[in-house]
């Protein structure tokens, strides 16, 4: 027979399990372990909820300002989007889950105040016109016909350049 409340505290420890796995690869403090004999202290049913707390406040942070790094300079030609993301995951800074920024992140990163560096990042999208714009062919051509989407740092801004410029990638997770 299920006590009353019982129900209500289970899906409270599954959320907080579940926000502290996502929080993990943010580096986020151990929470007290209950045994199932161990007297309850208040003390370290707070002491968890600060974590949980901690690492909500992490992860809200992270989503307002994705950008983790930059690699060193290359052209629009860099393996396709899966050559740019191992690019991105192997900067320190940024991990296993980078990527190269998309426009909505660097616009949300250059929100929260970052000055990025200029730099590619993916548009996802082709623009045929006068620009000839398609992130350089996704990320495998250098031409200098083609068109990629690069950040402008002097403007804090978005911009584009050809395929055969030498600048960074900027990377997200």
């Amino acid at each position: 027979m299920q006590r009353k409340g019982q129900r209500g505290g289970s899906a409270a420890l599954v959320l907080g399990l579940v926000l502290l796995a996502t929080a993990t690869a943010l580096a986020v403090a151990p929470m007290k372990t209950f045994q199932p004999t161990e007297k309850i202290v208040a003390a370290d049913v707070n002491a968890n909820f600060k974590v949980l707390a901690d690492a909500v406040s992490a992860l809200e942070q992270h989503k307002a300002n994705p950008y983790c790094g930059k690699t060193a300079l290359k052209t629009g030609s860099t393996g396709g989007y899966v050559g740019v993301r191992a690019l991105c995951q192997a900067l320190p800074s940024c991990g296993p889950s980078a990527r190269v920024c998309t426009g909505p992140e660097v616009v949300a990163a250059a929100s929260a105040g970052e000055q990025l560096d200029n730099g590619w990042y993916a548009a996802g999208v082709a623009v045929a016109d006068t620009t000839d714009m398609d992130d350089c062919t996704g990320f495998t051509s250098n031409s200098s016909a083609l068109r990629g989407c690069r950040w402008a740092s002097a403007t804090n801004s978005p911009s584009v350049a050809f395929c055969n410029a030498q600048m960074p990638v900027l990377c997200c997770r």
